[in-house]
Formats: structure tokens, sequence, C-alpha cells
């Protein structure tokens, strides 16, 4: 399946396409390094919000889900969160607010993978000096997104130990 939106003016799905088997992860090859595991999932649109935390479910982690900055905030500090997965483009604000707050002294850096309909290089930039492990464009097929999280996810968790 693939995902394509345009952050907070919507998102849509469209069908899928032949993806490369590289892409295509099974998730009973993961390591018990991410057992236990919460993801936090911060996404203004519905479906993607859903089928991003199906994605999360599936690896085998607890996901949190926030549709806002403000949501995301709470989430932090009231749940103990080993990773997050958020929009760029929020209704009220951007991930970048998130990240920054997870890397706060109160709060341990936390692995974060930033998605967003509008990647360009200076974006990439901006979320990575925010935290980010990693960004990924829109539209991007649910194999790049499980390859993504079970290839970073798991090290990044284990190496905050």
């Amino acid at each position: 399946m693939i995902l394509s939106g345009r952050d907070s003016f919507g998102a849509t799905l469209s069908p899928p396409l032949n993806c490369a088997d590289k892409d295509t992860v099974n998730p009973t090859n993961l390591t018990d390094s991410a057992a236990g595991t919460t993801v936090l999932v911060v996404e203004n649109n519905e479906e993607v919000r859903n089928l991003v935390r199906n994605v999360v479910a599936t690896l085998g982690w607890r996901p949190i889900v926030a549709k806002s900055v403000e949501e995301a905030l709470a989430a932090l500090a009231s749940e103990s969160i080993d990773g997050i997965i958020a929009d760029w483009e929020l209704d009220d604000g951007n991930g970048e607010a998130i990240l920054r707050k997870a890397s706060e002294g109160r709060f341990r850096p936390i692995p974060s993978v930033v998605i967003s309909s509008y990647a360009s290089m200076a974006l990439r930039e901006q979320a990575k000096a925010a935290g980010a492990l990693d960004l990924l464009e829109k539209p991007f097929r649910m194999e790049q997104l499980t390859s993504l999280l079970s290839r970073e996810l798991p090290v990044a968790v284990a190496a905050r130990g």
C-alpha cells in the first residue's frame, strides 16, 4: 500500500505498486531488543495515522497516537515513549516542536522519524538537526516505513539502554 498526501491538507491511499523484495520486512525477523517498545505516532490525517499505527503494532510495538503537537507533548509528559513517528506539518505546529521537546533535559532523547509531503534537502537537514533519524517522503510504501522502522528503531532503542 502506498501513502500519499498533502500533510495538513489530507492524505489519500493509492493502490499498491510492485515492491522490491528489499523493502519487505517480516516482523518475526525483528530482534527482541524492540520488545515492549512504545512508539508515539503523530499525524493529523486519520487514515494515515491509523495506517502508521497498524504498522507499529504489526512490528510488535505499542503505538500511542496523537493528532496534534499538543497531544504529542502531553503523551511525552505522561508516557514512557521509546520512539516517535511524526508528521512535520500539523494543524497546530510542526514536528520540530515535538522532536525538540523529546530531546530536552526532562525528556531523554527519543529516536524519531519524520514523514512529510514537502521533503526538501533543507527540511531533511532541519529534521535531522531536531533529532530525527530520517525523513520519509510521502507518498511512501508501507513496506518502506516498515523497513525503516525495523532497521533504525531497535538499534536506536537498544543504544539508549
